[in-house]
């Protein structure tokens, strides 16, 4: 392994750049994810790493010896980096870094095909739009898409909050979501605060597409006149609303009883 010592190595700002800008990850077209989970999930779904970082303090734990032997078969032209773990956290958010980090391509899932979709609008907690990709890949969704007003859904903390969802779902980033909200054939649902019909009401087993909006405001009105039906989760408790990943737990999770 090549040795990367300090901070002011060139490749580690770069690294740098690409886990706290938005805008050099969009432009280079890659992301950075941090830790074994993520790393072997990017491996198991046929990913070429553009780099390995090894945290030096965790080099010689047995599944960190595996995921550099795998990757010697895989990739044998790939020289990983060994990184003091000091240097390393100067570079990732977490308190402790992790394992590893890789910097690979942003997936390239080809045109998506199904009859489930989910909407995302301006959602912008980025543990929040983890947690979404990540119940929409678990309750099967054929697509996602993200409008680019919100979180950037490959920046590190998404990726962390999706646990290996980016790599078996398609999601596409869109410029004008109510526009491709509309060209979805079939039922489109937009989920709102109040409305007389109950989610539970509506039959989900034909082609439907679910919107979730913003944390504070919700959906946009130009997203809610493109829906077919606006829905609603009843809630006779006597909280006001759920957190958005929650909600549109319970929505996707709707859609998996109702075909089951």
């Amino acid at each position: 392994m090549k040795p990367l010592d300090s901070r002011q190595n060139p490749e580690l700002k770069g690294l740098s750049r690409l886990m706290t800008n938005t805008r050099e990850r969009r432009e280079s077209g890659k992301m950075v994810v941090e830790g074994l989970h993520l790393v072997r999930a990017a491996l198991d779904a046929g990913s070429s790493l553009d780099a390995l970082y090894v945290n030096a303090g965790a080099e010689e734990r047995p599944e960190v010896r595996a995921l550099l032997s795998r990757l010697a078969s895989h990739q044998p032209t790939l020289e990983p980096r060994r990184v003091p773990q000091a240097t390393l956290a100067a570079v990732t958010a977490l308190a402790s870094p992790a394992e590893v980090l890789a910097v690979l391509q942003r997936p390239r899932h080809a045109a998506a095909k199904g009859d489930f979709a989910v909407f995302l609008e301006d959602v912008q907690d980025p543990g929040n739009l983890g947690t979404l990709l990540r119940a929409s890949a678990a309750a099967g969704a054929s697509v996602v898409v993200v409008s680019k007003t919100g979180a950037d859904p490959y920046s590190p903390k998404v990726l962390r909050a999706g646990m290996g969802a980016h790599f078996v779902l398609p999601i596409q980033e869109s410029d004008d979501l109510p526009r491709d909200f509309r060209a979805f054939a079939g039922q489109r649902l937009a989920t709102v605060p109040t409305s007389e019909t109950a989610l539970w009401d509506v039959a989900l087993t034909g082609p439907v597409a679910l919107a979730f909006g913003n944390e504070g405001q919700g959906l946009s009105t130009t997203l809610i006149d493109a829906a077919t039906t606006r829905v609603t989760i009843p809630m006779p408790g006597s909280a006001e609303s759920l957190n958005v990943a929650m909600a549109a737990t319970v929505c996707l999770f709707e859609v998996v009883r109702q075909r089951r």
